[in-house]
């Protein structure tokens, strides 16, 4: 065990004596036992729905807020009209 694997275990909560039963394991296991293989993990697709009633709410929460943020941005973006000439003699001479 290094000094860096110690470490994050002391950050982790692990007690002095918890760490010390973990390093005198790890020696004592024989290296000249082979390497297992484990079977490759599978995943399951989703079809895009959320996995319970907490992920759904959230879902359509951040869908509404995405729909304000883009009307906001559209809102401050758009170019004001253009003031037509009478708009501006209308504003010269009053």
């Amino acid at each position: 065990m290094q000094i860096d694997d110690i470490l994050i275990l002391a950050r982790r909560g692990f007690t002095a004596e918890e760490i010390k039963a973990m390093a005198t394991r790890t020696e004592e296991k024989p290296a000249a036992e082979p390497p297992k293989e484990e079977a490759p993990a599978t995943f399951q697709k989703t079809e895009g729905k959320p996995a319970g009633p907490d992920l759904a709410a959230l879902a359509e929460e951040v869908k509404a807020l995405r729909t304000q943020m883009q009307a906001k941005a559209i809102r401050e973006n758009t170019m004001p009209e253009k003031p037509s000439v009478d708009d501006i003699l209308a504003g010269i001479l009053s």
